[in-house]
C-alpha cells in the first residue's frame, strides 16, 4: 500500500543533459544512453548534474547499486545540492535501505525545508519504521506546502489505517481520487481497507471491487492476441505475476509450487515486480524456467513481454496489494487469466476469469461475492513451507509460569474495536492471564500506549499487557515459547501468522464471518482437524479462549502432537498440493474455449 513519491521538476542544466541523450535514449534505450553519458562525464568529471541522470539511467536498468554509487559521487562534488540528496532519498528507498534514505531525505530538507515530496517521501518510509508520529508530521507538512499531492492524502491515509482508524483512511483515499481519478492505488488500498471493515459485507465488498473495475481495468484497451498453433504434447504456459517473490508471506506458499511444478508438462514464467530481490527471490529464481524483471518496466513494456512469451494461463498473485501489477491483465495478455493466493477477494475485474481458492473460503452459496468462476482447489487453498529454522515445538508456558499468556499477532488494521472488546473481556474472565500484542505499527509509543489505556481503562492491570513492535523473523518465532493461545482478528483473520503460530505448537482461535477474509483462519484449523477452535460469533470467540485456557493439560497434549498434525494434513505436502492446482490449471484451460 505504500506509495511512491513524486518527482521534483528538473533544472534548466538538466534539462539540456536530457536533450544530450534524447536520441541514444530513443534508439538504443537506457543502455545506449548510459554511455553516451558516462562519455560526457568523462570529459566534465565535475558535472554533479550529469552524474545525477546517469543515476536515474542506471536505476531504469535495475542497477540501484551504481545508481546510488553515482548519487554519492555527485553529493561530494555539489554537497548542497537539495534535489541530489532527494534522489539519493528515492534510490535508497527503492533499494529498501530506510534507514539511509531517511537520513538522505533529511538532508534534502535541511537544504530546501519546503520540499513537499521530500517531506512526502520521508513521511512514507518514517510510517514503515513504526515511527508514526514524525510520518504524520512530515505527511501534513507535505500538504502544506502542496495542499493537491494525491501521493501525500493516500500516505496519510496508509498511516490512517496503520493507526487503525479505517473510516479516516477511507475518507483520504476517496479525496485523493478525486484529485485524480485516473489513479488506481487510492481504490486500491480503499478495497484492501474494506476487508478490515466490520461493517462491511460480502454484497458492499463485490460492489466495490466492482466499481474498481468499471473505472480502471474497463477503460483500458484489450491486447488482441495472435493465435497461436499448440504443437502436440507442448507444454501448457503459467505465468505468475507478483511484488513477492521475497521474503514475504507469500513466499511461504508459493515457493513449494514453483518447486514442485510437473516440467514435463508445464513451463512456468515468474513475472517479478520485487524491488530489491533478496535470498528467497534467488531460492525461487531457480525454480522457474524464465524469469522475467519487470519493476523497471512500464505497463506497456510489461505487457509486451508477457504477450512475447505466449502465456495460455496468466496467474495474478498480488490483487489490490502493495506494489501489485493487477491492472496488466486489464489488457488481456493469455486467453485464461486468474487470481490467486496473495489477496483475499474478488478483483472486481471481468477480465480476470477465475479465483482460484477452497470450499471453506469460497463455500458454493457465496460464488455471487465474486466477479470471477471460482474454482475451488480438492483439500485447502495453500500449501505451507514451514519454516527451516530449527526451533523446536517448546511446552506451553503456563508450565512453568503459572498463568496463561495469550497473543495477537498482526497488522495493527485488523485490530478492531469489536476484536479488542473481545480480548479484553478474555482477560477478565481468564484470571491473571497476560497478552503479547504485536504489530509493527505498535513501534510507535503514542500508540503502544494507547493500546495499553484502552485494556487498563477496562479494569486490565498494566503489567498484564505487553505491547512489542515487529522483529526480525527469528526473535518472532522464538517469542511463540512464550505464548500459549494465540487470538486471531476479525473481519479479515491472519493466515500466514496463523501458521506460524500452529507450526509452533500454537493454537490459534479464530472467528468465522461469511466474508472471503473471515474465512481463512477456519480454512487452516480445518485442515489440521481443529475445527473446535473456531466461533461462528463474538460470544463463542471468547467462550472457547476461556475454556482453553483452563486446561493446561490439554494444551500440552495438543501443543506435542501439531507438528505431526501438519504432517498429515497434506499441508507440507508441495508435490500432492501442485499437482491438484495442476488439474485446476488443466480444468481453466479446456473450459477456456482455445484448448485444441
Amino acid at each position: 500500500m505504500d506509495c511512491a513519491g513524486e518527482q521534483v521538476s528538473e533544472s534548466p542544466e538538466k534539462l539540456e543533459l536530457i536533450k544530450l541523450i534524447s536520441e541514444p535514449l530513443r534508439t538504443g534505450g537506457p543502455a545506449r544512453a548510459q554511455q553516451a553519458l558516462e562519455s560526457f562525464i568523462a570529459k566534465n568529471p565535475a558535472n554533479a548534474k550529469a552524474m545525477d541522470l546517469l543515476a536515474a539511467l542506471c536505476q531504469m536498468q535495475g542497477k540501484l547499486d551504481i545508481a546510488i554509487q553515482w548519487l554519492r559521487r555527485a553529493i561530494t562534488i555539489a554537497p548542497n545540492d537539495w534535489e541530489i540528496h532527494y534522489n539519493l532519498g528515492l534510490m535508497l528507498a527503492m533499494a529498501t535501505r530506510r534507514h539511509d534514505a531517511i537520513a538522505a531525505y533529511t538532508r534534502a530538507l535541511e537544504l530546501k525545508p519546503d520540499a513537499a515530496n521530500a517531506h512526502n517521501n520521508l513521511g512514507n518510509l518514517l510510517q514503515a519504521e513504526g515511527r508514526l508520529s514524525d510520518a504524520k508530521r512530515h505527511l501534513e507538512q507535505a500538504l502544506q506546502f502542496q495542499p493537491d499531492s494525491v501521493h501525500a492524502h493516500t500516505n496519510i491515509g496508509n498511516l490512517l489505517l496503520a493507526l487503525g482508524r479505517i473510516d479516516d483512511a477511507i475518507a483520504r483515499f476517496r479525496h485523493a481520487l478525486t484529485l485524480r481519478p485516473d489513479y488506481a492505488m487510492p481504490h486500491s488500498n480503499i478495497l484492501l481497507a474494506l476487508n478490515s471493515h466490520e461493517g462491511c459485507d460480502p454484497a458492499a465488498l463485490l460492489r466495490e471491487h466492482q466499481e474498481f473495475g468499471r473505472q480502471f481495468a474497463d477503460r483500458i484497451q484489450p491486447i488482441k492476441l495472435a493465435k497461436r498453433i499448440r504443437m502436440f504434447g507442448e507444454r501448457l504456459r503459467i505465468g505468475y505475476i507478483s511484488a513477492d517473490f521475497r521474503s514475504h508471506s507469500v513466499a511461504f506458499f508459493l515457493d513449494r509450487i514453483l518447486e514442485n511444478h510437473d516440467r514435463s508438462r508445464f513451463l512456468v514464467t515468474c513475472y517479478s515486480n520485487v524491488v530489491q530481490p533478496d535470498a528467497m527471490t534467488q531460492r525461487m529464481r531457480g525454480h522457474a524456467d524464465q524469469w522475467r524483471d519487470i519493476f523497471a518496466l512500464n505497463d506497456d513494456e510489461a505487457a509486451q513481454q508477457v504477450v512475447r512469451d505466449q502465456i495460455d494461463i496468466l496467474v495474478d498473485l498480488g490483487g489490490h496489494t502493495e506494489k501489485s501489477r493487477l491492472l496488466l491483465l486489464a489488457r488481456r495478455l493469455a486467453p485464461v487469466q486468474a487470481s490467486y493466493l496473495g489477496y483475499p477477494n474478488t478483483t472486481g475485474m471481468s477480465q480476470v476469469d477465475y479465483l482460484i481458492t477452497d470450499s471453506i473460503v469460497a463455500p458454493t452459496h457465496a460464488a455471487g461475492s465474486y466477479v470471477e468462476k471460482v474454482i475451488r482447489l480438492p483439500e485447502s487453498f495453500f500449501c505451507y513451507f514451514g519454516p527451516e529454522i530449527g526451533v523446536p515445538v517448546a511446552p506451553p508456558p503456563v508450565l512453568s509460569k503459572g498463568h496463561i499468556t495469550f497473543a495477537v499477532l498482526t497488522n495493527w488494521v485488523k485490530a478492531r474495536p469489536v476484536m479488542m472488546e473481545a480480548w479484553a473481556t478474555i482477560l477478565k474472565r481468564v484470571e491473571n492471564s497476560r497478552i503479547i500484542l504485536k504489530a509493527n505499527s505498535l513501534r510507535d509509543e503514542p500508540l503502544a500506549n494507547e493500546v495499553r489505556n484502552f485494556f487498563t481503562s477496562r479494569g486490565i492491570a498494566n503489567d498484564r499487557i505487553d505491547v512489542q513492535g515487529w522483529t526480525d523473523f527469528l526473535p518472532y518465532v522464538q517469542l511463540m515459547e512464550q505464548i500459549d493461545i494465540g487470538l486471531d482478528t476479525f473481519p479479515f483473520n491472519g493466515h500466514t501468522t496463523t501458521c506460524h503460530q500452529l507450526w509452533m505448537g500454537v493454537p490459534v482461535v479464530t472467528r468465522v464471518g461469511e466474508t472471503h477474509a473471515s474465512r481463512m483462519g477456519l480454512s487452516v484449523l480445518s485442515s489440521l482437524g481443529m475445527p473446535e477452535f473456531a466461533a461462528h460469533n463474538a460470544d463463542e470467540y471468547v467462550d472457547i479462549a476461556v475454556r482453553f485456557a483452563a486446561d493446561p493439560e490439554r494444551l500440552k497434549n495438543l501443543r506435542s502432537g501439531i507438528r505431526d498434525r501438519w504432517k498429515n494434513s497434506g499441508l507440507l505436502d508441495g508435490l500432492r498440493f501442485t499437482r491438484n492446482l495442476e488439474r485446476a490449471y488443466l480444468q481453466m484451460w479446456q473450459q477456456s474455449g482455445v484448448a485444441p
